[in-house]
């Protein structure tokens, strides 16, 4: 409309004007208009484009809004379902769970259950293993009438063992629990007359109603200079032989049970761990011995696996071509504390770093075991073990801690049983780092650092896989990607990129 109030002269041009600059009117309107209707046609033709143009605007933004609300919905569907399949697959692996417990428990409640913990009194039993049974007894993998006996030297009533041992136990499940742990001491692990006594005990707490037919687990909790004491005498006290067995027939699926369970370390050396194997062997049969670690129970421990095996990003840069050092460091803030007639004797590298930390280490370093069997997990454990080059001294470490600046924490020589042993001037080992290396195909050249020590700053364990900078990148001076795994405290997984 205002092109056409400027223009001045022919009709015909005016219109011809009009109709190029409103499309789809030419070939409708009259060849010739006057002023006035072209005006008048022109301002409706207009209006009409603008309405179209508003119309069509409004409509994309329904339409985009429309997409969105969409897209969120859609979202959300998503959320739900993956939420609804989460829900299920949790309450599968808890109803499956439930069953599996249900069932060991009512195999445990065939006959008289007794669980005995020799070195009931000592600095292991009150962190780890009363703890553990605990546990099983919330979760209802123990029969109810357990029993749940501790074997010491100390002295102790009822009320102070009680305190001792649940230090760390939480819940409401307490009393009920110490309800069915008792305490028995005696003169020695090496004194018949107190293992007589103790037989005599058990078979009193245990149920009448299971005709003295009763399956025992025994837990040794204790120094390794009386593991072979305790069997040997476990074997002539405490062992419930039935009719078949002494009949020298297959045991039955009703027959009763033993098992020992021998805890780390096992032996000094190999010549003495040998000794110790076959001095048990005399006492007791193969399938009845179970030699453990109980740092493999920790459940980023038991997570490793699951962290290399189900995540296939990690298989093509788990090796010495993208690897640069593995780190494996185990800091504890707790000194001595008493246990000085243990520590004195093995010191850090046998407590810690031949057990603990190459346990680690080779669930960081093996191949992918053919399964999950107990058997198929450590055979390729071993193959690693194989391939770990010894301890050199120049790429060793080690010290005593002393005592703490500030006064509050003593030395190692001043800790009250090492003061007062035979060995005041001890020179035994409380800190060591070591350069490990595993000399085969996958790891050759990498560097395993491996670090132990008790009185340091903090509590803490942690496995650093420290990634390759070739320096080639666009950025070579950024620093190394690592994969951080916290065992202690506070269990995390993380990845450090720049």
């Amino acid at each position: 409309a205002g092109i056409v109030k400027h223009v001045k002269g022919d009709k015909k041009f005016k219109s011809s004007m009009l109709f190029h600059f409103v499309p789809g009117f030419k070939d409708k309107a009259p060849k010739v208009v006057d002023d006035a209707s072209a005006l008048q046609s022109n301002e409706v033709a207009a209006k009409s484009s603008s309405a179209s143009r508003h119309s069509q605007s409004d409509n994309n933004s329904e339409a985009s809004m429309y997409n969105l609300r969409l897209a969120a919905l859609a979202d959300k569907k998503h959320e739900n379902a993956l939420e609804t399949r989460q829900q299920q697959e949790a309450a599968a692996t808890q109803k499956q769970t439930r069953h599996l417990f249900t069932e060991l428990q009512q195999t445990l409640s065939r006959a008289a259950c007794t669980v005995i913990v020799f070195g009931a009194s000592g600095h292991l039993a009150k962190t780890k293993t009363y703890p553990a049974l605990y546990d099983l007894f919330c979760e209802g993998v123990l029969p109810d009438d357990v029993n749940i006996v501790g074997f010491a030297r100390s002295q102790l009533s009822k009320t102070e063992f009680d305190q001792k041992i649940s230090l760390k136990l939480k819940g409401d499940c307490v009393e009920p629990f110490l309800s069915r742990c008792t305490y028995f001491a005696g003169k020695g692990y090496d004194d018949d007359e107190s293992y007589a006594k103790l037989a005599q005990f058990i078979a009193s707490v245990e149920d009448k109603k299971y005709n003295g037919r009763s399956n025992r687990v025994a837990y040794l909790a204790t120094p390794p200079t009386v593991f072979v004491s305790c069997c040997q005498r476990i074997k002539k006290y405490l062992k419930n032989e039935d009719e078949q067995k002494e009949n020298g027939d297959a045991p039955s699926s009703s027959s009763c049970w033993l098992r020992v369970i021998i805890e780390k370390p096992f032996g000094k050396d190999l010549a003495s761990s040998n000794a110790l194997a076959n001095s048990i062997a005399s006492f007791l049969t193969e399938s009845e011995v179970y030699r453990i670690d109980h740092y493999l129970a920790k459940e980023l421990v038991q997570n490793i696996m699951v962290f290399r095996f189900s995540n296939v990003i990690w298989d093509a840069i788990w090796n010495r071509k993208y690897i640069r050092c593995v780190k494996i460091s185990m800091k504890e803030s707790a000194a001595l504390e008493g246990r000085g007639g243990y520590y004195d004797e093995y010191g850090v590298i046998r407590d810690v770093l031949q057990n603990h930390l190459l346990q680690v280490l080779t669930l960081v370093a093996m191949e992918q075991p053919c399964s999950l069997r107990a058997e198929d997990v450590r055979d390729e454990k071993v193959k690693v073990l194989k391939c770990v080059k010894p301890m050199q001294e120049q790429r060793t470490v080690v010290a005593q801690y002393g005592a703490s600046e500030d006064g509050t924490q003593v030395g190692y020589r001043e800790d009250a049983s090492i003061k007062q042993s035979s060995n005041p001037n001890s020179n035994q080992i409380t800190f060591v780092q070591t350069v490990l290396f595993v000399d085969n195909g996958r790891w050759a050249n990498v560097p395993f650092i491996c670090k132990a020590g008790k009185a340091l700053d903090s509590r803490n364990t942690e496995i650093r896989i420290q990634f390759k900078n070739d320096g080639l990148c666009l950025f070579p001076d950024a620093n190394f990607n690592e994969i951080v795994m916290r065992l202690q405290p506070n269990e995390a997984i993380w990845c450090k990129v720049n």
